[in-house]
């Protein structure tokens, strides 16, 4: 039949070895004692210098490995430092190529609304000049009536006397007036 500790038993166990360890005690055994259900140790009653040594060895290799381990973690996390500054350097040039990019466009933006406004500035002025030109036409046609009424009365008083040596080109040097169309003199507004 096999005895199982309680875990009453386990605990004072387990709190009996560390009180002895503290103490540098060597723990030879550990046994249960069926019959009873009694925890048996057999131990030093005095405590081990070599027994000590070997722990402060134990404990300096311990603290060497710790450190190692935190020299590596240490490199290990300077590297993702250097990971992320990297992709942060990556970032701001990003960021510094859409900022220039940006600039660009509101660059073209204002240049075409500069267009856009000398256009309209343009259409404004020939649309004022329509408007003048517009306004203007009835003093045209005025102007351009008097100018036939002239005409008319100018070659109604000419006589032209006509000799026989004058050819027709000669003729029409000699008197600048019969050089206008006759439709212009004729034609109404």
């Amino acid at each position: 039949m096999s005895a199982v500790p309680t875990i009453e038993q386990g605990e004072s166990c387990t709190q009996s070895c560390q009180d002895l360890t503290r103490f540098y005690i060597p723990i030879y055994l550990v046994r249960l004692d069926t019959r009873t259900v009694n925890l048996f140790m057999l131990r030093s009653l005095k405590p081990r210098t070599t027994s000590f040594l070997f722990q402060v060895r134990s404990f300096l290799f311990q603290v060497t490995s710790f450190l190692f381990e935190m020299r590596s973690f240490l490199f290990q996390v300077r590297t993702f430092l250097f990971q992320v500054r990297l992709v942060l350097f990556q970032v701001r040039t990003f960021l510094f190529e859409v900022r220039s990019f940006l600039f660009q466009a509101r660059t073209f933006l204002f240049q075409t609304e500069t267009f856009l406004f000398q256009v309209r500035m343009f259409l404004f002025q020939v649309r004022t000049f329509l408007f003048e030109m517009r306004s203007f036409l009835p003093q045209m046609r005025s102007f351009l009536f008097q100018m036939r009424i002239f005409l008319f009365q100018v070659r109604s008083s000419l006589t032209w006397t006509e000799t026989p040596a004058m050819s027709p080109g000669l003729r029409s040097l000699q008197n600048p007036i019969t050089r206008l169309p006759r439709s212009l003199a004729d034609s109404s507004l």
